[in-house]
Formats: C-alpha cells, sequence, structure tokens
C-alpha cells in the first residue's frame, strides 16, 4: 500500500481527507494488527454494517465485504418477513404482514391495523433502499434476494396466486415518490433494440441498462411499452416526470385488479 516516494510512508501516516473521522474509529479496528483475531475486534452489526461497507468495497476487503453482504442478506429477510424454504426462491413470505387486504379487513383494532399497515411501508421502503445500497457497492447475494422478494410481492410467483390477484394487495406500496424514483433510477437507462414481436413482424422495443431491472421487467410484463408511445428515449432516461408515469401506471394496475 505505501511506496518508498508517498508522504504517507515518509511521515509514517495515511490521510483520508474526503473521509469521515467517526466512520476511520469504526473502520480502524478491522485493520489494526493489534486486534485483528482478538476478542476485543469489532464485529460487524446492524450499527455498523451501513458505515463499514463502503470502506471495505473501496478497499477491496473482500472478505469483509462478503460478511457484510451475509449480514444484509438476513436483514433483508427479516424485513421482508420471509422465511427459508427449499423451493424455486428459496424463502416464503409472511403474506399476513403484506397482504393490504388481509391487514385492513381484519379484526383487529384500528390502532393496531393502522400500526401494522405503517410497518409493511416502512418495511418496504427499507427493502428498496438497500436494494439501491446493494447495487452501488456490489453486494451481490443482497441484490439478488431484494429483487427476488420484489417479484414475489408482485406476484410473481406460481405458488402463491396470480400475479394480477397480488398486485392488487400490494400496489399501494408504490405509491411512495421516493421509493418509484429509487426503482426506476435503478433500470435506467433504457436503450432501444430491434426485434420482432409475436406475430414475426419487425419492431423496436427498449432494453434496460440499470443496475437492477426488477421493476422493468415487470412494467414490460403489463404492458407499459404502450404508455411510452411518442416519447423519445431522451425524454424517458432525463426526465424527472418519468418516475411519476410509473407510479401513476402501477396504481392504475392495481386499482384495476380490484375491481
Amino acid at each position: 500500500m505505501l511506496s518508498s516516494n508517498m508522504s504517507e510512508n515518509n511521515e509514517s501516516r495515511i490521510e483520508f481527507p474526503n473521509k469521515d473521522p467517526d466512520e476511520w474509529k469504526i473502520f480502524y479496528p478491522f485493520i489494526d494488527p493489534f486486534q485483528i483475531g482478538e476478542a476485543k475486534h469489532a464485529s460487524i452489526n446492524d450499527e455498523n454494517v451501513m458505515t463499514l461497507v463502503p470502506w471495505f468495497h473501496e478497499f477491496q476487503m473482500n472478505s469483509l465485504h462478503q460478511q457484510c453482504d451475509q449480514f444484509l442478506l438476513d436483514k433483508v429477510l427479516s424485513l421482508a418477513r420471509a422465511e427459508k424454504v427449499d423451493n424455486c426462491w428459496g424463502f416464503m413470505l409472511d403474506y399476513s404482514f403484506w397482504d393490504r387486504d388481509m391487514i385492513l379487513n381484519s379484526n383487529r383494532s384500528y390502532e393496531e391495523r393502522i400500526r401494522l399497515s405503517t410497518m409493511r411501508r416502512e418495511a418496504f421502503r427499507d427493502i428498496v433502499k438497500l436494494l439501491e445500497f446493494s447495487c452501488i457497492y456490489d453486494l451481490k447475494k443482497t441484490k439478488i434476494e431484494i429483487m427476488n422478494i420484489t417479484r414475489v410481492l408482485l406476484g410473481f410467483n406460481s405458488q402463491y396466486e396470480s400475479k394480477e390477484d397480488m398486485l392488487r394487495k400490494t400496489y399501494d406500496l408504490f405509491d411512495e415518490l421516493s421509493t418509484v424514483k429509487i426503482l426506476t433510477g435503478l433500470f435506467l437507462p433504457l436503450s432501444e433494440e430491434e426485434g420482432t414481436d409475436k406475430d414475426g413482424d419487425d419492431c423496436t422495443y427498449f432494453v434496460s441498462n440499470g443496475k437492477s431491472n426488477v421493476l422493468w421487467l415487470m412494467l414490460k410484463d403489463w404492458d407499459f411499452d404502450d404508455e411510452l408511445n411518442g416519447l423519445s428515449l431522451e425524454d424517458i432516461n432525463t426526465s424527472s416526470m418519468f418516475p411519476v408515469l410509473v407510479k401513476i401506471f402501477i396504481e392504475r394496475c392495481g386499482i384495476k385488479h380490484r375491481t
């Protein structure tokens, strides 16, 4: 790390002018040779993991980076109320927690229904933020699991019911524009490619080039391409109104399947 002509080597110190000193204090025990392997060695936990991941990623500390990935994977499963099982998805969600109708129509008190509805929204919001975080810092396991959970929440799980039935119980999770902005930002930018449609005719279609295409694949399955007629590729990729269009489309699909 240190070469003979570096000031850090000459002065026996390393400077990180763009780093937060408080973050360094959290990170340092993981590289201090007097602490590594000792009982007092710091451990990855819920309080420090989000701080440590960028440091481990930047300095290519792969083993510790992978430990953070596993830790956040377990956190995501807990947030999603997911139980590990031996099926194609590797987990089964607690649908009593995610099913909007099941909560609102239950015999619980009004206060309890409000509390559960709030917990449900906050859990989804946190899951989406962790998806963005995992994409930025290459947390592969966490990213894949969140994408799978998102698919299941929107009905892409034949073990439960059709996606239309599930969508009408979960579409309200997407009525927060900040959440939709994250998900659309992850599948953008789009590009155009030439191909053929189901009838064999030539056509142009959009392809996601973002870090996570999980929402884009679902939108395409719901024929979202029809909503983009008349929009240029630049409009789609740069307009601040595009997430609003996505939000309205999901809401409309959800309401449609409720009737």
